[in-house]
C-alpha cells in the first residue's frame, strides 16, 4: 500500500505499519480516520527510515494524494492515485471520499464531478462531507448536476449542504438559483444568512445584501463575521455611510467582539470613506491595546496594521510593524510579505517593494497582482507587463484582479492592441468574465488612443449594462479629444442613469465651450444651476 502526504520534504512513497491495519478486514473497508491515521505514521516515517513492512497488503489499494497545487503540478501524484484506485475491486464510501476531495482541492473540479457521479451509479450514499467537497471546486454545469442527484437521494435538506450549494451558485454568478435553494430550505441557520449576505456583495447585489442582513437584526439571528464584513463591503459599495455607521453603532450597542476580520474591514471602510485619519487611529488603537496588553498579535492584526499604514502614508510604523515582524520570527509569511510589500509600495519605496518580492520563496497570485500594481502605479508599464509575463511563465493563473491591473497598465500607456488582446485572453484562455471594471478599462484605453467611435460601439455592446463609471469614461474621452456628437450621446446616458449629478452639465459645457459653441455652453451652466437633467 502506498501513500502520497502533502509535505514539501516527503514527496515520495511510505508504506503503512503492520499496526496500522489488523490485516483481517479488507483495507477498503477501513474508515476515513483510519486512513488519516496510517498517512500521519506514515508521513512521520519515510522509506529510507527501515520500518519494517511485514503485513503489508499483496496487491496495492490506494493513493492518496493530499498536495497542493505546486506539488502535483510537479510530480503528477494525481493520476497515480486514480490507477491504483482503479484496482481497487471493491470500494467503500470512505475510499471514494478520499480521491473525491483530492480532486477538488487540487484544481480538478471535472475529475471530482465525474467520481462523484461514478460513485452513486456504484450504488453508494454519498454523504454530506463528500458532496460538500465537491459543490466547493464545481463549475455551474457540474455543480447543477450535483444539485440534482443530490435532491433525487434526498440530502438538499441538510443546512450544510444546503449552504454548500448556495455558495456555489453564487460563485458560479447565478444568485437566482442561489436564492432558489435558499427558499426551499426547511430549515436555516445564521451561516445560511451570512452566506446569503456574502453572496449577494459578490455578485454586485448590494441592496439585496443589506437587506438580507437587516432582516438577520430584526430575526434576532446571531451575527457572524461573515456576513458583517460584507454588510459593510455593500455599504461602501453603494457609497452609503450613514447605515455603515448605524451598523457599526448596532454592533457597539450588542456588544459583539471584534474579531480582525471584522475590525480591518471596519477600518478598510472608514479610510475609504474618507475618514483616512479615523480608520488608521482605530487600527492602531486596537493594535496598541494588544501590545500594552502583552497579546502577540497574529498575521491578520500585523497584515491589518500595514494596510493602514499604506492607505495613511505611515512609512515609519510601518517600517516599525515590519522590525517587529523579524524580531519576533514571524516571517517569512506569504500574508505578511504580501503586506509589507504593499505597504511600502504605496509609501513610495517601491525598491524596498521589489527586494520583498524577489526575495519570496513562494509567491501567490496575491504576490504578483501586488507588485504588478505597485510597479503600474510608479508609471513602469513595460516592467509591469514584463512581470506579467513571467507570472504566466511560472505557472501562475491570472485572476480577475490581475487583468484590472494589466489593463489599467494598458490604459496609461495607450497600448490599444495589446489591451485588446488581454482583454479577450480573459475569457477565451482563462474562463474570466469580464466585469464593470474590467470593461472601464477598456473604454478609458480606446478613450485615450483617440477611437471614440469604437469606445461607444464597444459601450454599448457591453455584455453587462454599462454604469455612470464607464460612461464617465467616455465623456471624459470626448472632453481631450474635442468630440461634440459622441460627447452629446453620452451625456444624455449618464443623466438617464444619474438625474441629479451635476458634473454632467459642467464636463459638457466644458465641451461645447472648447467647440466655441458658447451659447450651448452657457445653457448647459444654467441646466446645471437649476438642477434640470
Amino acid at each position: 500500500m502506498v501513500v502520497y502526504v502533502s509535505t514539501t520534504d516527503l514527496r515520495c512513497a511510505s508504506p503503512f505499519r503492520s499496526k496500522d491495519f489488523d490485516g483481517e478486514r479488507s483495507p477498503a473497508d477501513y474508515t476515513l480516520p483510519e486512513l488519516n491515521r496510517a498517512i500521519k505514521t506514515a508521513s512521520r516515517h519515510p522509506p529510507e527510515s527501515g520500518i519494517s513492512t511485514n503485513r503489508l497488503c499483496s496487491r496495492p489499494v490506494l493513493v492518496l494524494v493530499l498536495l497542493n497545487k505546486q506539488e502535483q503540478s510537479t510530480c503528477g501524484c494525481i493520476d497515480e492515485a486514480r490507477r491504483w484506485f482503479d484496482e481497487i475491486p471493491v470500494r467503500n464510501l470512505g475510499v471514494w471520499s478520499i480521491l473525491i476531495d483530492g480532486y477538488a482541492k487540487n484544481g480538478y473540479p471535472g475529475e471530482a464531478v465525474e467520481l462523484f457521479c461514478l460513485m452513486v451509479e456504484d450504488d453508494l450514499m454519498p454523504n454530506d462531507v463528500t458532496a460538500i467537497a465537491v459543490l466547493s471546486a464545481c463549475d455551474l454545469k457540474g455543480g447543477r448536476l450535483v444539485h440534482g442527484m443530490v435532491e433525487k437521494l434526498g440530502l438538499s435538506g441538510a443546512v450544510l449542504l444546503g449552504t454548500a450549494m448556495i455558495n456555489m451558485y453564487f460563485r458560479c454568478n447565478d444568485p437566482r438559483s442561489a436564492c432558489r435553494v435558499s427558499d426551499c430550505m426547511p430549515e436555516q441557520d445564521h451561516a445560511v444568512w451570512s452566506t446569503m449576505v456574502a453572496g449577494f456583495v459578490l455578485n454586485g447585489l448590494f441592496e439585496e445584501a443589506l437587506k438580507y442582513f437587516v432582516e438577520m437584526v430584526s430575526l434576532d439571528l446571531k451575527l457572524e463575521p461573515l456576513g458583517i464584513v460584507n454588510v459593510f463591503k455593500a455599504c461602501l459599495a453603494m457609497g452609503d455611510f450613514q447605515t455603515a455607521e448605524e451598523i457599526h453603532r448596532l454592533l457597539d450597542k450588542k456588544g459583539i467582539v471584534m474579531n480582525m476580520n471584522v475590525s480591518s474591514a471596519l477600518v478598510d471602510m472608514y479610510m475609504k470613506f474618507g475618514f483616512a485619519d479615523w480608520g488608521c487611529s482605530m487600527e492602531a488603537g486596537y493594535f496598541d491595546d494588544m501590545m500594552k496588553a502583552s497579546v502577540d498579535p497574529n498575521e491578520v492584526t500585523l497584515a491589518s496594521a500595514l494596510s493602514a499604514c499604506a492607505h495613511s502614508g505611515i512609512l515609519g510604523r510601518g517600517v516599525w510593524i515590519h522590525q517587529y515582524i523579524e524580531k519576533k520570527k514571524l516571517g517569512p509569511s506569504v500574508m505578511l510579505t504580501n503586506a509589507l510589500m504593499d505597504m511600502y509600495a504605496k509609501c513610495g519605496s517601491i525598491e524596498v517593494a521589489m527586494q520583498l518580492f524577489e526575495g519570496m520563496s513562494v509567491k501567490d497570485i496575491s504576490s504578483w497582482n501586488g507588485i504588478i500594481n505597485a510597479i503600474a502605479r510608479h508609471g513602469a508599464s513595460r516592467q509591469a507587463l514584463d512581470l506579467f509575463e513571467e507570472m504566466l511563465k511560472y505557472g501562475i493563473r491570472p485572476n480577475s484582479i490581475t487583468f484590472v491591473a494589466i489593463l489599467s497598465v494598458c490604459s496609461h500607456g495607450a497600448l490599444m492592441n495589446s489591451g485588446r488582446q488581454y482583454f479577450d485572453s480573459m475569457s477565451s484562455v482563462y474562463g474570466i468574465e469580464p466585469r464593470v471594471e474590467h470593461y472601464f478599462c477598456m473604454v478609458d484605453l480606446s478613450g485615450r488612443s483617440g477611437l471614440l467611435q469604437g469606445a461607444e460601439e464597444f459601450t454599448e455592446k457591453m455584455a453587462i449594462r454599462a454604469d455612470a463609471v464607464v460612461w464617465g469614461a467616455l465623456l471624459a474621452a470626448c472632453w481631450i479629444h474635442g468630440n461634440v456628437e459622441i460627447a452629446e450621446r453620452t451625456a444624455l446616458k449618464l443623466i438617464e442613469l444619474e438625474p441629479q449629478t451635476s458634473g454632467v452639465h459642467v464636463l459638457l459645457s466644458n465641451i461645447y465651450g472648447g467647440a466655441c459653441r458658447w451659447e450651448d455652453a452657457s445653457e448647459e451652466k444654467l441646466d446645471e444651476r437649476k438642477g434640470n437633467p
